[in-house]
């Protein structure tokens, strides 16, 4: 086993530090010794490589035992959050732009996916990984298909086969309500009961049921939507890369001087 004490004159980094190395400092020094590519200090005897990368053993420690901030619910819903309000963006931004253009451009699918993705990205403070992955995906492909609700929403309202099928569902509940108060004795002069729903229940209901129709409606438009289906495709594999964990091999250690012989 390596030794795992540490000279306290020797700098190594912080669990907050090394969760973010920066690998675009030099890793050799005025006289050609590799140095840290977290602290910068230069190697003397025993190393480790993360990548093409050097590590000193302190940082190297320090690494092994760091742990992502936050806790896995902060950043879950810290992730949801963000990834949420960046899906009502990118759903907004679309719909400005189909009420703008009076065109539906796919395009802008990606770009959706691209916003999601960081916002899940980000939230997550970059730990990545499948769960995050799967909510950029449904967050991304939410945005998306919420941009349909509008009109599917307007044609069930205005579809006299929508409006009769609530009159008849509503007269079919009051039925059953007053065969459940039947021995009870009617009110004097109380109004009969009347199924017509009011203009704004039928707006709510229409835009309640235009929601997993929206879900479905990619693929429910077959073939026609091969084109929209490969688009929301790319979008949704844009999102869910983004959020891939980073796979870093560490190996090690080594001895200077013996840079290919590993050391116990």
């Amino acid at each position: 086993m390596p030794n795992q004490s540490r000279d306290p004159n020797r700098p190594a980094a912080s669990d907050a530090s090394i969760g973010s190395l920066d690998f675009e400092r030099a890793e050799t020094s005025a006289n050609s010794a590799p140095v840290c590519a977290q602290c910068a200090t230069p190697i003397t005897d025993r190393y480790y490589t993360i990548g093409s990368h050097v590590l000193c053993e302190p940082c190297h420690f320090a690494f092994q035992s760091a742990k992502a901030p936050g806790n896995a619910a902060s950043r879950f819903f810290g992730a949801a959050g963000l990834g949420t309000l960046a899906a009502a963006v990118g759903c907004g931004l679309w719909m400005a732009v189909t009420r703008l253009t009076g065109y539906e451009i796919g395009l802008i699918a990606i770009a959706v996916g691209f916003l999601v993705g960081m916002a899940v990205q980000i939230g997550s403070r970059r730990v990545g990984g499948l769960a995050y992955q799967l909510l950029a995906v449904f967050l991304t492909y939410s945005a998306i298909v919420m941009t349909y609700v509008p009109s599917l929403a307007n044609e069930m309202i205005a579809s006299e086969d929508f409006r009769r099928g609530l009159a008849a569902g509503e007269t079919e509940r009051l039925e059953e309500g007053e065969n459940a108060d039947s021995t009870a004795d009617p009110v004097e002069g109380e109004p009969p009961n009347d199924p017509a729903l009011s203009p704004e229940e039928v707006a709510l209901l229409a835009w309640i049921a235009a929601i997993p129709i929206a879900y479905m409606l990619p693929f429910l438009m077959g073939f026609e939507n091969a084109i929209g289906i490969l688009i929301i495709g790319i979008a949704l594999w844009q999102a869910y890369r983004m959020n891939a964990r980073a796979k870093l091999e560490m190996q090690g250690p080594f001895r200077l001087g013996a840079r290919d012989t590993a050391v116990g």
